[in-house]
């Protein structure tokens, strides 16, 4: 990935990690727009619950990369959500109630079927049939299946891949959320040899919280 896209994508990440921050902030009295909605059922007595998923990040981020897109000075030309994969996989439900390892198969093999991926940007000249980055966004702690399921796409599928991870914990939650993330990658690179990196974006919405920066970026 040249510099100008790292620093592109970068910067559409920032701005949508602020937002979403933002949004956290003023969820019990949010302004007009996107706002995180509450549970049904009422917790602790009369307290509710909001719900917070990779649905808003996603939202924001295409938010602010639409805008991005419309600066005629971007590299990035369109973008799709939902993406099917070019490559086929299986293994990503469970089987018989227990997780099983996902499996990546050659786009010419009749094993597994095609998956989806959260986000594609598509890059001007380019091949517009194949995206140029795919990003997958995930919230919270999901088990360690869910992570190497999507970590392996990003890994399998042609273009440059973004896992961008939105959540309200505390530091033990941002830790358990980078150590996943290793080991899902170890699981992954231990039974294909994948010769790539992954850029990484993890966005904290209660920074004093979880006594880190709203956002961080590296690669795995």
């Amino acid at each position: 990935m040249h510099s100008q896209e790292v620093q592109t994508l970068k910067g559409i990440a920032k701005r949508a990690s602020k937002r979403l921050k933002n949004m956290y902030k003023k969820r019990s009295n949010p302004p007009a727009g996107l706002m995180f909605p509450l549970y049904r059922s009422k917790v602790d007595d009369d307290e509710q619950k909001y719900r917070f998923s990779e649905q808003e990040a996603r939202v924001m981020f295409i938010i602010e990369l639409e805008k991005e897109i419309q600066d005629k000075n971007c590299c990035f030309t369109h973008y799709s959500i939902e993406t099917p994969t070019l490559n086929r996989y299986s293994g990503f439900a469970r089987r018989n109630n227990k997780y099983v390892d996902p499996e990546y198969h050659d786009c010419n093999t009749a094993d597994g079927r095609s998956g989806s991926i959260d986000l594609s940007i598509y890059k001007y000249k380019s091949d517009s049939k194949r995206p140029y980055i795919n990003v997958e966004f995930k919230h919270g702690t999901s088990v360690l299946h869910e992570f190497e399921k999507d970590l392996l796409k990003l890994y399998a599928e042609t273009g440059i891949g973004v896992w961008f991870h939105m959540f309200a914990g505390d530091e033990n939650t941002r830790k358990t959320i980078k150590d996943r993330l290793v080991q899902a990658k170890d699981n992954i690179l231990e039974r294909y040899p994948f010769d790539k990196e992954i850029l990484v974006l993890i966005v904290s919405l209660d920074p004093c919280k979880s006594k880190s920066r709203t956002i961080e970026s590296y690669f795995i």
